[in-house]
């Protein structure tokens, strides 16, 4: 897979962790992944730095350090599970055409670390994860590549 790697300039590949510290808690979130540990027979969502004018100058900044990365397309499945506590199609099923319903939901569950707009972040997560539909948010690009088209290099 070094092929895909050089190819589309990868620079980060990350999975998706949970450790459960008590019946009670449980931490999730990326871990960077070698490529020997990287699944390259199933889909890849491939994230990259966008020169968006709607983002931030800490997140452009940000973003362009983080470079390109992969992640599994299940990886990122689990990780939207844990996050919302649904999968993609019945997250979009909720709360497709109630935003400002999801926006104070999200704010109820995420006072402290979140930002005003991170429900929309989810919210076209969803939409990846599920119809593969593009989007760029916080200057970053996130696009779903086809295992057949890895499989293909």
């Amino acid at each position: 897979m070094n092929d895909f790697m050089k190819k589309n300039k990868v620079n980060r590949l990350y999975k998706y962790i949970e450790r459960e510290f008590d019946k009670r808690k449980t931490i999730f979130g990326w871990m960077p992944a070698t490529e020997d540990e990287f699944d390259f027979s199933v889909d890849i969502v491939f994230s990259y730095h966008s020169n968006s004018k709607f983002a931030t100058e800490d997140d452009k900044k940000i973003s362009k350090i983080e470079g390109r990365g992969i992640t599994t397309r299940k990886d990122y499945e689990m990780f939207f599970k844990s996050l919302t506590g649904d999968d993609p199609d019945t997250f979009i099923t909720k709360w497709e055409s109630s935003d400002e319903e999801l926006a104070a939901h999200w704010k109820r569950l995420h006072q402290k670390n979140m930002r005003d707009d991170q429900h929309i972040f989810v919210k076209n997560l969803a939409y990846l994860l599920r119809d593969g539909t593009r989007f760029i948010m916080y200057s970053r690009g996130y696009k779903i590549i086809p295992a057949e088209q890895i499989s293909a290099l």
